[in-house]
């Protein structure tokens, strides 16, 4: 299992259901599932649309491992962003006990402490 830290709130869309795809600049050929960390900031949400912003509660965690989502594709989008250049589409978001911890950048082997919840 992967890890990869994404900033709140899109978490928290991810995990109600609301957000399917994750933009970043890369791409990669791993699939399965991805064990989701909550980078330390909370993300500017001025690209959402107001329906999405109303769906975001005020107080959210921040700074540690969340869930688990399976990486099933990778599409190359038309966005002139660099950094919505690949939309990785999520499938199957399932919370795990939040545990604290400090994140990375990039596509990382999950902690051995919690690849139990790969299953």
């Amino acid at each position: 299992m992967k890890r990869l830290t994404i900033r709140q709130p899109y978490v928290h869309l991810i995990f109600a259901g609301l957000k399917i795809d994750e933009f970043r600049s890369w791409k990669t050929s791993y699939r399965g599932p991805l064990l989701i960390h909550i980078g330390q900031r909370r993300d500017k949400d001025d690209r959402l649309s107001p329906r999405l912003r109303a769906a975001i509660p005020d107080e959210l965690p921040c700074g540690g491992y969340f869930g688990i989502v399976d990486l099933i594709d990778i599409r190359e989008t038309d966005d002139t962003d660099p950094a919505m250049r690949y939309a990785w589409r999520l499938k199957n978001p399932r919370l795990i006990p939040f545990t604290p911890a400090l994140g990375s950048l990039g596509l990382l082997d999950a902690p051995r402490s919690l690849m139990r919840y790969a299953a």
